[in-house]
């Protein structure tokens, strides 16, 4: 299957990934839709960039979801996103 930016990925952690390094993560998805490493990063960043700055999720209840991430900046990176993910799948297991 051709890796598309467009289209929507559901990623599921299972309790051996949340433990995996981003590096990892990132070459699993790069070798199971066929792109670059590199790629995978950039459709990352661009899809949470578009979260973040689409006017059509800027009300409240978007932007206290979207508050929740840890970041350093704006617009998290992919591996804040992932973090967080991560630790709200590991809290929620327990």
């Amino acid at each position: 299957m051709a890796y598309n930016q467009k289209e929507q990925a559901i990623i599921v952690f299972t309790t051996e990934e949340i433990s995996m390094s981003m590096r990892k993560i990132y070459r699993e998805l790069a070798k199971k839709h066929g792109v670059s490493v590199k790629e995978v990063r950039e459709d990352m960043q661009a899809a949470l960039t578009e979260a973040y700055t689409n006017p059509l999720n800027n009300n409240a209840i978007t932007k206290a979801y979207q508050n929740r991430v840890p970041r350093q900046d704006k617009i998290p990176t992919p591996e804040e996103a992932v973090r967080y993910l991560a630790g709200e799948l590991k809290k929620n297991r327990a």
